[in-house]
């Protein structure tokens, strides 16, 4: 699935959350498992975004991935990916909110695709940037 919802909760322990529609057809699959992989896509990844976020059937056809932590798929030449275990989930209207703690971690010097307004952009350090906000 594509996710438009995901974030960093904490650094220590590292944390992330995203949440999915409780109507989704992968929600039971991700309710009922204890792990779950973050791919982050690259720029030029975006017919992969697409892929994933219509309904069908085997969306990993032909896709280039290796298994990750309990042989879960992660996807090649992303910008990063996080392989989580999942601490909890928690109830958010249509939705269920799953927070996971980070088990490994890897990312690349690639630019990142990102959503926004209704359209796909691109991931970049703002120019005026020195570092993360505190």
């Amino acid at each position: 699935m594509t996710a438009n919802s995901f974030s960093s909760v904490s650094l220590d322990p590292p944390l992330v959350l995203w949440s999915q529609a409780l109507n989704a057809r992968s929600f039971p699959a991700f309710s009922r498992h204890e792990r779950f992989v973050v791919n982050v896509l690259a720029k030029h990844q975006l017919e992969l975004s697409q892929r994933f976020a219509i309904p069908g059937a085997d969306k990993f056809a032909g896709v280039d991935c290796r298994p990750g932590i309990g042989g879960l798929p992660v996807l090649a030449d992303c910008c990063a990916h996080f392989e989580c275990r999942k601490v909890t989930t928690w109830p958010g209207g249509d939705h269920a909110v799953f927070l996971g703690l980070i088990e490994r971690f890897e990312r690349s010097d690639l630019e990142g695709l990102a959503f926004g307004g209704g359209r796909y952009l691109v991931t970049r350090a703002h120019a005026e940037a020195a570092g993360a906000p505190g």
